[in-house]
């Protein structure tokens, strides 16, 4: 999991249910059922199914249930040979060993969540499994509304144990992890129409924190075994300010969000986000989203040799630029379908595109062997579409949802 991915898992979490934390009732009754279809420049397809149930309980109390599943193609990195470590010509790419065989991620989420006058929390547990990744963990939030509920403060934490079983060649690789995060959110309300909010968050990784299906490639083509440090400490800092505004009577807003993160490792990120919504007749929402993102690579992420002491070829560790782009529409079904438990009342759809400024490799040139073009110290980083082309990505998601 990438640094992009742990910010918006710890930090956005954390800001969120800071957030929802002022809301006059912010447990609703629902089943949420969505759909997310995902491709990527190196022909990765990631289908996913996600159904989010909520039911109260007594005494401000209610129980969540969450569950995906995920369907990735393509996703094998296992040079040429199959899970088994048997050759099979044609069905793989030379380099990379990027299979057509769907590889099957299921993940649950349970929470127990109280909601409060004042003050509000959740306890949860975490459970995912694919063939060759286990991970599950607890977390825990809590917060508490001040000043007639204009100032929130908010604290979550989180505990995963890993264990990675790479497959294949890589059979023996890997290891178990440990990751643990601890977040702090504050809430500020400055006008009926203003809130500011900020969340600060540490997070820790110890065990095997490698991705062997990716070997680094040296300047002279040598195929290599990922070596990295089995400890990693990193903290970040996110702000947000949302201001409101009416048309009518119909509500908008406009959002600024940005963050920063080190870490030991020597990398570094920024980022800022802009989001607009705006409420139409009918129970209609349109929002739109734009993020640009940024972060100076790890230490040891350059063109390894032998005798290196940490070496890795995980794109998610050398320095990058990325632009998000998305657009999401939701409405309501018509007033008469809520009269039946069968049909769904409202449903969304939404697009989002990103692109990164990581070239895309000569195929030739990272074969074992190959020269290298005349240019020994560029990357060696596994993708696999034209080297003169940016690594893109996009993700169409549907939902529809049942109130209850």
């Amino acid at each position: 999991m990438g640094v992009e991915d742990h910010l918006r898992r710890a930090g956005l979490a954390a800001l969120t249910i800071c957030v929802c934390a002022q809301a006059a009732d912010p447990i609703r009754e629902r089943l949420d059922i969505r759909y997310h279809r995902y491709h990527d420049a190196n022909g990765v397809d990631d289908d996913l199914g996600a159904l989010l149930f909520v039911k109260k309980l007594a005494g401000g109390f209610a129980c969540q249930w969450e569950q995906t599943l995920d369907a990735v193609s393509g996703a094998s990195r296992a040079l040429g040979k199959d899970l088994r470590g048997e050759p099979r010509p044609g069905d793989y790419d030379a380099v990379t060993g990027a299979s057509p065989i769907a590889e099957t991620r299921h993940a649950s989420r349970g929470a127990f969540v109280y909601a409060g006058h004042t003050v509000g929390g959740s306890l949860g547990f975490y459970y995912s499994r694919e063939d060759d990744y286990v991970s599950a963990g607890p977390s825990l939030s809590l917060q508490r509304e001040f000043f007639s509920g204009n100032f929130t403060l908010g604290a979550a934490a989180s505990s995963n144990s890993d264990d990675f079983h790479p497959l294949g060649r890589f059979t023996g690789l890997g290891g178990r992890k440990r990751v643990r995060s601890a977040d702090l959110s504050v809430a500020q309300s400055l006008t009926p129409l203003t809130q500011a909010s900020a969340v600060f968050s540490w997070l820790a990784w110890d065990g095997y924190l490698g991705h062997p299906y990716l070997p680094p490639v040296a300047g002279d083509g040598t195929l290599l075994e990922e070596n990295l440090p089995d400890r990693r400490r990193g903290a970040a800092a996110a702000a947000q300010i949302v201001q409101g505004y009416r048309l009518g009577y119909l509500l908008g807003s406009l959002s600024l969000s940005g963050k920063r993160y080190a870490d030991d490792w020597g990398l570094r990120s920024a980022e800022g986000e802009i989001r607009w919504s705006q409420h139409l007749p009918g129970e209609t929402l349109v929002r739109l989203r734009g993020r640009l993102y940024h972060q100076d690579g790890a230490a040891f992420a350059n063109v390894p040799s032998a005798d290196q002491r940490y070496r890795t070829a995980d794109v998610r560790l050398f320095t990058f630029t990325s632009m998000l782009l998305g657009a999401k529409l939701a409405a309501s079904f018509p007033d008469a379908w809520s009269e039946a438990w069968y049909l769904p009342d409202r449903w969304d759809i939404g697009y989002e595109g990103l692109i990164r400024d990581t070239r895309g490799d000569d195929l030739a040139s990272i074969q074992p062997g190959a020269p290298t073009n005349g240019d020994p110290a560029r990357p060696r980083l596994y993708q696999l579409y034209g080297s003169d082309e940016y690594y893109r990505q996009g993700t169409w998601a549907f939902g529809m949802g049942f109130d209850y």
